[in-house]
């Protein structure tokens, strides 16, 4: 049975890179984002890599795009291997200046998209040998900040979802692996309207997330890493002042 991995949030940023990392280890793949015409330059350089790619476009959201997204990409005799529930979005804000439409948006993409997707996808999973799925949270999961309460309290949810998962699939041989980043260079907004690679100093690259996930997936099949922290030598982790290089 044939089998790929499926990736969301996959137009940009550490989506982008987690699926060129894992073209480039001979993984075929199925990426995810909101517009499919978004996905176009990934999708040609996992393609470069020589991996058999399809783009679909799905918002994580909207439990009838993703159950309509599954069923064309998993057939009974394709199997996903595994799942990056990368997709996510955030605003920081002080909580008693937190619009409810926002709150809603920011538990719509990181929350109920991952739920969404896992439900969705399990039988698909199941059809593989021990699948991994890798949730890419943040370190705002176990240290909520000020300013972020929404994001915060969407991917403590996730990461509660995905422990539920594991003690409830872990004996069908379903790994389940949470990577929690810090500081990450990318487009992602939160503090920074205008945020772009190259506008954090200090941070960890979306590259260097893609590395640990591809990792993940090159493990032996048994092995199961439950939860990974990382942060970048020149920036702190959690709410805490760390000494850092001058």
């Amino acid at each position: 049975m044939s089998g790929r991995v499926l990736v969301t949030g996959a137009s940009r940023g550490i989506g982008r890179e987690i699926a060129i990392a894992l073209a480039r280890t001979g993984h075929d793949l199925v990426l995810w984002a909101r517009s499919r015409d978004a996905l176009g330059e990934t999708a040609e350089l996992a393609r470069g890599h020589g991996a058999a790619v399809v783009t679909q476009a799905v918002d994580v959201g909207d439990r009838d795009q993703v159950e309509a997204g599954i069923r064309s990409c998993a057939t009974d005799s394709e199997a996903l291997t595994g799942l990056v529930l990368n997709a996510g979005a955030g605003v920081w804000r002080p909580l008693a200046e937190v619009p409810a439409p926002e709150w809603s948006a920011a538990l719509r993409t990181n929350l109920d998209g991952a739920f969404h997707v896992l439900q969705a996808a399990l039988p698909a999973l199941h059809r593989a040998a021990n699948p991994l799925v890798v949730g890419v949270l943040s370190d705002s999961a176990v240290h909520p900040f000020p300013d972020r309460a929404a994001y915060s309290a969407a991917k403590a949810g996730t990461l509660a979802l995905l422990e539920v998962a594991r003690r409830e699939h872990r004996a069908a041989g379903l790994r389940i692996s949470l990577v929690l980043p810090s500081r990450v260079d990318t487009h992602f907004s939160g503090s920074h309207a205008d945020a772009r690679p190259g506008t954090r100093a200090g941070a960890l690259s979306a590259q260097d997330v893609a590395q640990v996930v591809d990792g993940l997936f090159a493990l032996p099949p048994h092995v199961e890493v439950r939860e990974i922290r990382l942060a970048a030598t020149t920036s702190t982790y959690g709410p805490y002042p760390e000494r850092v290089p001058s």
